[in-house]
């Protein structure tokens, strides 16, 4: 994905096949966003439906332990989620970090196999 309107310095943060993970900068507020972007070869009809419905879910759930929806926007035809940056790194980030080999537990690492 090479332009976002309203979005700068896109720095890819986590893909998979069925979504783009970026960190931007917000042209209009100047802060750090997450922003979640739809695979264009996954996008369909019902798999945008359910990307809708889960930033609807997300929208509805009042945690701190949850990273806040900021809103949804378009891209053509393809759905882009537009979440708040905590600064964290992706999960397989940070298992293959020297930090979680080092400190976690062996139970974390168990639970953390199992899921």
């Amino acid at each position: 994905m090479e332009h976002i309107e309203g979005y700068t310095h896109l720095e890819l943060v986590s893909e998979n096949s069925k979504t783009l993970i970026y960190r931007a900068l917000c042209t209009q507020t100047n802060r750090h966003v997450i922003l979640k972007v739809m695979s264009q070869n996954y996008a369909n009809a019902t798999k945008i439906f359910l990307f809708n419905k889960e930033f609807e879910i997300v929208s509805n759930i009042h945690s701190p332990f949850v990273i806040k929806p900021i809103e949804l926007i378009q891209n053509g035809q393809i759905p882009i989620m537009v979440l708040e940056d905590i600064g964290g790194i992706s999960l397989h980030d940070y298992i293959h970090s020297k930090k979680f080999i080092q400190e976690a537990t062996l139970h974390e690492k168990i639970h953390l196999a199992i899921k």
